[in-house]
This record gives C-alpha cells, sequence and structure tokens, in this order.
C-alpha cells in the first residue's frame, strides 16, 4: 500500500503553481508600456526637428526709418533741474550755428521763412541735430520768456577824450554783494501803485524796498543777465541773417539800441565814452566821473557788457562763419578782436537754469552690440514745442538785456529806481526794478498793448503742484451755473415769472426755455453797456487788452461759436465748437446779476435801464434771428411771442414785444441785487463786480491801456463772461477744454512785486519726437539664427528618423520580447543610438531655438516682443535647459573617450538617465540664480555659450567619474564580460 503524500511536500507545488501566472501577466504589463515608451519617443524625436522646421518664423523686424511723431504735452517737470552751465551754452550756440549754415535743407527752410524758424524743422534733422535744436529752442524760450535777475561781476575802464585832447579815464563795474536786482514799490496817496503823474508828487508817495533773494530759488530771475543775453543776441542776429540774408544788412541794423562801442587800439583797450555810455554810466554827471575811484553801477555794467562786447562778439562769430562758407556776400564789416571776445565771454561764468517744460525733454542714442558688431542704434530726441509762442511772426521775443537798456533810460520812472550814494571813494549807482502802475513788462517784450499783463513769469508750475489757487474757479463757475438754471427752472417769483407777467405765457413746453433765452439776450446787453461805459472792465474776461474796441469785440463772439481763451502772450485763442446738446437751461445768463448790480450801484437803474434798451435795439436783430413769426434765440428756436403773428417782419415784431420788453429790463433791474445777495448767501462766494473797475478813472497819454484797477486774479466771472459770449451755449465739454488747455506759472507781479501764480491757455502745447532706428546687425543674426535653424534641424531629422529606422530593425528582428528595463534604454540620447558625430548635430541644432528664447526682447526692433515667450521667465529658462541635454550627452561622450574602465560599473549605467536628470536641473538653478531680465546681446551669447560649456563638462565630469568606481579586474566567475574584454584589451565602457 503506497504511502500518503505529506502536506508539506504538496503545499509548495501548490502555492509555487498559484503565484507564477500573476508574475508573468506583471512582467508583460511593465513590457508593454516600456514598448509605448519607445514607441513615444520615437516619434517625439522624429516630430521635434520637424516641428522646429515648420514653426520657426521668419523674424519680422521694424523697418529701419528716421520719423517724427507727437504726442500731447506732459507739463514741465521741476525735478528735472535742467540748467546750463556758461561753456555749455556758448558750444551749443557753436553747434547751431554751424548747422544752421551747413545744413542745406535746414538753410532752405529757414530762408524761406525769412525767420530763424527753429521750431519749423522737425522733418529734416537727425535724431542728433534734433537734439542740438531742442536745447537751443530751450535756451531761446528760456530768455525771451523768464527775465534774469542776477548782474556780472566785472569792471570796465573807460575813457573820455576831453575837447582840449587830454584823456580822463574812470571805471565802472558790479560786485558781488551787488549782482542781485532788487525791487522797489511805489504806491501813491490813494494806496495804489504809481504811475507817472503819481510818482512825481514826492511828498504822497511811498517808497519800499523788496529784497528779490528768495527768487534765486528755482526761478528764472536766479539766471545771468549777460549770458542770457549772449542767447538773445545771437537769436537776434541769426534772425536777421535769414530776414536780411545780406551780411551788410545785418550790420546795418546794429544791436539792440546803444549803437556799437569802441576800444582803444592800444595795450590797454580802454572802451571809448559816448554821450549815451555816459549816461548809463554817472547819469552824465562829470564831477562823479573825476571824484569816483570807482563806479559801482550794476546796470549800465551789464548793460554795456551786452550792447558793446556780446552783441560784437557775436556778430564777428557770425560773420567768421558765413565767410567760411562763402554766403550772403559776407565781408569782414566787424572787426574780430580778442578783447572784445575775452571781455564778452566773462558772462560764460554764469549760468542758465530752466524754468519751464518748453524745449529739450529728453534723448537717447543708444547702440547695442555683440562683441564689436552693431546689432542695433536708436537715436531719439524729443522737445517741447509751445507753439503759441511761435519763433516766427508778430509775437514779441522777451529780452533781459533790453530791459537794461529801458531801466537805464528811465531811472525812477516807470522801469527802475535809482539811488547814487557815495561809499567812501567810491560812487554807487543802485538800480531797483519800479513796482508800479507801467512797471516792467514793457522793458521785458517792447509791447505796450499787453503791458497790461503786468507781470514777469518765473518758472512754470507743474501739473501736480495745481494753478497755486485755493479754489478752481472754473468749477466755482459750474456751481453758480447750476445754481442759476435750478432757479430759472422753479417757477413761482423768479425772472421768468416775471417775462410772463409782461409777455403773456407761451407754449408751456417752450415757455422756460424761450424765457431763459431771452434773458440771456438781456446778459449779453448788459456785459456790452458795461464795455461801453468801463471799458477797463474788458480786464472782469482777460489779463490783456487787445487793440480794439472791447465792446465791438464781444458783440462779434457772441456771433460766433467760440470759447475763447487767452495764451501767456496776450493774445486771445478762439475755440470754435459745433453746437450739441444745445440748450437755454446751462444757467448761461447768470453773469447779468452782477453786472446789472453793479451798474444800478453805479449808475441809478433808471439810467441804466435806458442805454440798455438802447444796447438792445442795437443788437437784438443781431443776437436773434426771425422766421415766420417766430424768434430764433439759437439755444432755442421757434418762440412766438405775444402779439407777434407770421406776417410780422423782424423789424415790427421788435417793435411789437419792446414795450413788454422794456418794462422787463425795469423788473430785472429791481430785481437783480436781491438775487445776488441770495446767490451770494446759498453758494457761499462773491459774484460781485468790484466798484474799482467802474470809479477808474485813469488816463495816460504814454501808455493808452491802464491795465485792471485792482489786483487780477481769475475768477469765475471771467468763466461766465466767456460762456455768455457765444452765440449757442457751450457745453461742460467745450468749457473743459479750455480748462485743460491752461498752463499756470509762478510770476512776479510787476505792480506790486509779490510772487502768485497765473495761468494761461496753452491749447498748441505738443511735444515732438524724432527717432532713427537701426537694426542691420540684428537682422542679420537673426535671419542666420533662422537659416541656419531651419538647416540644423533638417539635419536633425534626418539622425532622427535613422534612429527610428534602427528602432524598427530592432523591432522586427527581437519583437521587443527584451526585458521592460532593457526597453527602457532604447532613447535616442542613450549610448550606442546615435553617434558622436551626430550627437554633436543633435545638440548644434537645439542652439538656435535656445538663442530664439536667450535673445534680448527688443520691443523697438523686434515684431510681437514680450519680456517672456511662455508668460514667465522661468518657463523660458526651463525650455532653454531642455536644450542643455543634448550638450550633456556631447560632454559624455567626451568623457567615455578619455575614459577605460575594467569591470561592470554602477555609476556608469546611470549616466544617461539619473545623473543626466541631476545635471540638467543644476544647469537649470545656476541659469535661474544669474538671470538677468535686461539682458544685452553679449550677455546673452555669453550666457547661453557658457550655460552649454557647463552642461558639456558637466556631462563629462560626470563620466570620469566613473574611475572613482572602477577596481580591479574580477575574478572570471564573478564578471567573465569583463574578464573576457580585458583579455582582448578592450575598455568595460
Amino acid at each position: 500500500m503506497a504511502k500518503p503524500t505529506k502536506p508539506s511536500v504538496v503545499s509548495p507545488v501548490h502555492i509555487h503553481t498559484l503565484k507564477q501566472p500573476r508574475s508573468s501577466r506583471h512582467s508583460k504589463l511593465l513590457r508593454q508600456c516600456a514598448v509605448v515608451v519607445v514607441i513615444v519617443q520615437v516619434v517625439w524625436a522624429l516630430v521635434l526637428p520637424i516641428k522646429n522646421v515648420a514653426i520657426i518664423p521668419y523674424p519680422q523686424f521694424r523697418s529701419d526709418d528716421l520719423s517724427t511723431s507727437t504726442q500731447p504735452y506732459a507739463g514741465y517737470d521741476p525735478k528735472a533741474k535742467l540748467k546750463y552751465s556758461g561753456p555749455q551754452v556758448h558750444q551749443l550756440l557753436t553747434d547751431v550755428l554751424a548747422l544752421s549754415l551747413d545744413n542745406h535743407q535746414v538753410r532752405a527752410i529757414f530762408e524761406h521763412y525769412s525767420d530763424f524758424a527753429i521750431d519749423e524743422l522737425g522733418q529734416v534733422l537727425s535724431p542728433a541735430e534734433h537734439n542740438i535744436m531742442a536745447q537751443y529752442y530751450t535756451l531761446v524760450f528760456q530768455s525771451s520768456e523768464f527775465p534774469g535777475g542776477v548782474f556780472t561781476e566785472r569792471e570796465e575802464r573807460i575813457v573820455s577824450v576831453q575837447a582840449d585832447g587830454t584823456k580822463q579815464v574812470y571805471t565802472i563795474g558790479c560786485q558781488g554783494d551787488q549782482a542781485l536786482m532788487g525791487g522797489t514799490t511805489c504806491i501813491d496817496a490813494n494806496g495804489l501803485p504809481c504811475d507817472d503823474s503819481a510818482w512825481g508828487a514826492t511828498q504822497t508817495r511811498t517808497l519800499k524796498d523788496v529784497d528779490f533773494t528768495p527768487l534765486l530759488n528755482g526761478t528764472g530771475w536766479q539766471n545771468n543777465i549777460g549770458l542770457l543775453g549772449l542767447v538773445e543776441y545771437f537769436h537776434y542776429y541769426m534772425r536777421l541773417v535769414f530776414a536780411k540774408q545780406n551780411w551788410a544788412a545785418v550790420v546795418a541794423s546794429n544791436n539792440l539800441d546803444i549803437g556799437f562801442g569802441y576800444v582803444t587800439d592800444d595795450d590797454k583797450a580802454y572802451l571809448i565814452e559816448t554821450p549815451l555810455i555816459f549816461n548809463f554810466a554817472t547819469q552824465s554827471n562829470r564831477a562823479i566821473a573825476l571824484n569816483s575811484s570807482m563806479i559801482w553801477n550794476c546796470l549800465a555794467s551789464e548793460l554795456l557788457l551786452g550792447e558793446v562786447y556780446l552783441a560784437n562778439y557775436t556778430l564777428s562769430t557770425i560773420q567768421t562763419a558765413l565767410i567760411g562758407r562763402n554766403l550772403y556776400n559776407a565781408t569782414t564789416l566787424v572787426p574780430t578782436s580778442p578783447v572784445v571776445a575775452e571781455r564778452a565771454l566773462v558772462v560764460l561764468r554764469g549760468s542758465i537754469r530752466i524754468t519751464s517744460g518748453a524745449g529739450f525733454a529728453g534723448s537717447r542714442d543708444t547702440i547695442k552690440t555683440l562683441g564689436t558688431t552693431v546689432m542695433t542704434h536708436t537715436s531719439v530726441s524729443s522737445v517741447n514745442l509751445k507753439r503759441d509762442r511761435p519763433m516766427t511772426g508778430s509775437v514779441l521775443m522777451g529780452s533781459s538785456m533790453r530791459n537794461m537798456i529801458y531801466m537805464g533810460y528811465y531811472p525812477n520812472s516807470y522801469y527802475s529806481v535809482l539811488n547814487i550814494f557815495p561809499n567812501g571813494s567810491d560812487f554807487v549807482f543802485q538800480s531797483t526794478a519800479l513796482g508800479g502802475m507801467f512797471g516792467g513788462y514793457n522793458g521785458f517784450k517792447f509791447d505796450f498793448v499787453h503791458n497790461t499783463m503786468t507781470n514777469f513769469k518765473l518758472a512754470e508750475r507743474s501739473v501736480a503742484a495745481g494753478s497755486g489757487y485755493a479754489s478752481d474757479w472754473f468749477a466755482q463757475e459750474r456751481d453758480i451755473a447750476a445754481w442759476y438754471s435750478k432757479y430759472e427752472s422753479h417757477r413761482g417769483n423768479n425772472l421768468i415769472d416775471k417775462a410772463a407777467l409782461r409777455f403773456g405765457s407761451l407754449d408751456p413746453s417752450m415757455e422756460t426755455a424761450c424765457f431763459q433765452a431771452l434773458f440771456k439776450r438781456i446778459a449779453q446787453a448788459s456785459w456790452l453797456l458795461l464795455l461801453q461805459w468801463h471799458p477797463v472792465t474788458e480786464h472782469l474776461a482777460f489779463m490783456s487788452v487787445i487793440d480794439q474796441s472791447p465792446q465791438l469785440y464781444f458783440l462779434k463772439q457772441m456771433l460766433k461759436n467760440e470759447m475763447v481763451g487767452e495764451n501767456a502772450y496776450g493774445y486771445r485763442v478762439p475755440q470754435t465748437f459745433n453746437p450739441t446738446n444745445i440748450s437755454s437751461a446751462l444757467g448761461t445768463a447768470w453773469p447779468m446779476v452782477p453786472l446789472l448790480s453793479a451798474l444800478v450801484l453805479k449808475h441809478g437803474a433808471a439810467a441804466v435801464a435806458v442805454e440798455l434798451l438802447v444796447i438792445l435795439n442795437a443788437t437784438f436783430a443781431q443776437l436773434v434771428d426771425f422766421d415766420n413769426g417766430a424768434f430764433m434765440f439759437h439755444d432755442t428756436d421757434n418762440c412766438v411771442l405775444r402779439g407777434v403773428t407770421t406776417a410780422d417782419s423782424a423789424t415790427s415784431a421788435y417793435r411789437k414785444i419792446y414795450g413788454p420788453l422794456s418794462l422787463l429790463v425795469g423788473d430785472t433791474l429791481a430785481s437783480v441785487e436781491s438775487i445776488r445777495l441770495r446767490m451770494e448767501l446759498e453758494l457761499g462766494q462773491s459774484i460781485q463786480v468790484r466798484q474799482e473797475y467802474l470809479n477808474d478813472t485813469r488816463v495816460n497819454s504814454i501808455f493808452k491801456y491802464e491795465g485792471p484797477p485792482v489786483y487780477w486774479s481769475h475768477t469765475a466771472l471771467s468763466v461766465g463772461l466767456l460762456r455768455l459770449s457765444s452765440q449757442f451755449s457751450p457745453v461742460a465739454e467745450i468749457v473743459s477744454n479750455v480748462q485743460n488747455s491752461l498752463v499756470c506759472y509762478d510770476v512776479l507781479e510787476t505792480r506790486y512785486l509779490n510772487v502768485t501764480t497765473r495761468c494761461w491757455s496753452e491749447f498748441q502745447n505738443v511735444n515732438e519726437t524724432r527717432a532713427q532706428y537701426n537694426s542691420e546687425g540684428l537682422r542679420t543674426l537673426l535671419l542666420s539664427a533662422w537659416s541656419m535653424g531651419i538647416v540644423l534641424n533638417t539635419f536633425a531629422a534626418v539622425v532622427a528618423l535613422r534612429f527610428a529606422l534602427r528602432v524598427l530593425h530592432v523591432a522586427k528582428v527581437t519583437g521587443l520580447q527584451e526585458d521592460w528595463r532593457t526597453l527602457l534604454c532604447i532613447d535616442i540620447e542613450e549610448f550606442g543610438m546615435t553617434s558622436f558625430s551626430e550627437c554633436a548635430l543633435m545638440a548644434c541644432s537645439t542652439a538656435p531655438f535656445m538663442f530664439s528664447y536667450q535673445l534680448p526682447q527688443d520691443s523697438e526692433y523686434i515684431a510681437n516682443s514680450k519680456t517672456s515667450h511662455l508668460g514667465s521667465v522661468y518657463l523660458d529658462e526651463i525650455l532653454v535647459t531642455m536644450g542643455m541635454t543634448w550638450f550633456i550627452r556631447l560632454g559624455m561622450d567626451v568623457g567615455a573617450t578619455l575614459l577605460r574602465l575594467r569591470c561592470r560599473n554602477g555609476w556608469f549605467t546611470q549616466q544617461s538617465n539619473l545623473v543626466r536628470a541631476v545635471i540638467i536641473v543644476g544647469v537649470y538653478i545656476v541659469r535661474i540664480l544669474t538671470i538677468k531680465t535686461d539682458r544685452d546681446y553679449d550677455n546673452s551669447i555669453w550666457s547661453l555659450a557658457l550655460s552649454c560649456l557647463l552642461s558639456a563638462v558637466a556631462g563629462m565630469v560626470a563620466m570620469l567619474s566613473s574611475f572613482v568606481f572602477d577596481k580591479a579586474t574580477p575574478p572570471p566567475h564573478e564578471d567573465p564580460i569583463s574578464h573576457a574584454l580585458q583579455l582582448a584589451k578592450v575598455p568595460r565602457n
């Protein structure tokens, strides 16, 4: 009988037969996954270079060009603190002279305009030339609009030839403690700035010195008068050169005023006295000249510095340039003297601080290179042009030097106060700017009409600094107009109800609007009446007057659709608008209340009523159209007033409404004072017209225009009067255009010699930029990289195809039945899959791709450039670093050729996967730590080259480090393959 089988024997067999299928299935699954990975790797190896060839875009570039563009004026930036030293000013004038004569296009423009039209060159200059002219424009604008107040420290020896042939020599000069020109106010018995009659009343006038030291902090007053004069004379003569286009005619025009001076022809070169020089230096006092060891007279010293030396030096310099170029029939008409040049150029010790945004607004000349090759060259110059102050035409140029001349001509009257006193053996002539009714502006600008502006500009205010006023007068006017519109609309016992009482009820849908429009015409007539009786009230609307009847001017404006601004030079700048959102409910008639209130207070209601009706009789037909029995008030049309029929003409219709209109005028005059008081109470601001305007009786035989009788300031009434003086009422948007055009300045009030602010409309301010772009080197580089990328990736596609064919061959031969670990080693970057040359080719094929990501993204030249290709520089760096894998493999190949291993090496077997991954991470970290967002071309190329070198070296070092883990050949039974290779003298690797 057979022995029973032991469970202990059967059980292991049973367990073994159960586990075998699961292990087999697991290995099969892993092998299948490995096969999928191999297929994906083969497809990826094929697709990648083909994809690169397909998607590498043709580089898009900005066209190289030279262009001019304009942008809105951004305002003055006082933080720039732009300042020119004397030598810089001199060099700039030299450059401008050469540019003006050597550049044929520039010279042609000047000859066309017959003027030195430096603001008309935007289309013909290179950026470098544009930069020169922009800086010159800065100096010209500064010298023309911002008078200087600092004299030049110097001494001057003057020789007077007496009738008997003897010579008298005396010295005038200016010392440092007198170099700042101060001021003196003159107040008459009525507390007003002195006019010429009050100046003579020495018993009742009051003089008070004003220290101008605070003006040395950031204003134009701190600039040296002589250095400004150098700019003024240069510009003056250059204008003459192109106006006359004949050198003899230019020289015949002389200097600003006193004629050319001459110096003795001996080694002392004394200035030869003339009657004018004697008058300026000593007030024609021969005793002072004889008995003084020194005459300290800064005004005379500066005046002579300009008229004698700067004028002659400038003419001589221009003459030399013209003769050298054979232009404008130039010959030596002005003697060239080193003495004159030396004495003139003493002004170069001074400086000019720029206190406005006009002119130079920045420039750059950027050259980006790769090694010594220029990639891009960008030249940009920007200038702020204030075209309300054109450099040609009738707008007069200001001149600090001419201001000195007028102060010298009229001491103790109009322009200056002169104190003469001895100081030991010296005599001091101390001249200060006079603060009086007609002081200053006319001497600087030589403009009798706009002398009523009564201010010297000191510095432009930045946009952030605001107007300097506590309140926004435009906002105040909007509030007043809104209040008045609401008042007219709320019927009950207002002026509209009084109109309805006199004219009878109208169509309910039209009644309020028609009567609002009628009151606008009454308001316009009130303004015209005030101007007729008191022309000085023109200053209620504008700072300056114009050489025209104010009543006639505003009547003409009432027939136009214009909102008028006033520029900084006293000119009125109309802004035409197309009426939109037409309405009579904009509160436009509100100025009628303060105007009629002031007139009634001054003249009485009866007189005002009579004359107001006269104005209405004369202007109603001009201001109001009539058609088919209805009045067309423009803001509201088709208004049929009582008794008027379609059979009426405009004349008969007005005759019919005259009775009710005259009664309404009386009602209005009786009500305006109470309405004014109510308005002021509810609005919390005064709208009253100051009675000084109506009481003013000033008359001056020299100055036709006396200016405002009170301290002028911006008011809501001025805005209201401008809105009223238009055919259609301008809406808020139109008014805002004028408000937004305002540029504000710190100014020195020439009547009171106090610092305040004024704002003017500068509609034509513009920033002009001249730019030149050149990218020949960059285009060559990118096109080369693009073409190399196409070629190299095409070769890489061939390598990838050969790899795919090898894998296909392996698949046919083995069916890919190898162990899954072996299958995972089938990778194009694994050892044995690609040769060294193929590896090098694959590495090179990635370079253009990496370069495109590494290149500086210069938006000025490369279309669609961004700071990052993928939205993050870190993602960009990942892609660039992934391109380094072929360089790592290349380094490993190099290392492998230098390595001779003897036995199987675990470290060596990791070179193509784990170690390579570690190196990639390391390279990425290094690149992130050294990344620059503002890369230049050298940095980009070197960074990429060093990264590739680092990757290759890291791969080579990693490969060579396998030697550390090598050991003597093991016995045959432990590693038969290594033993066999050793016998064959073949390295294990």
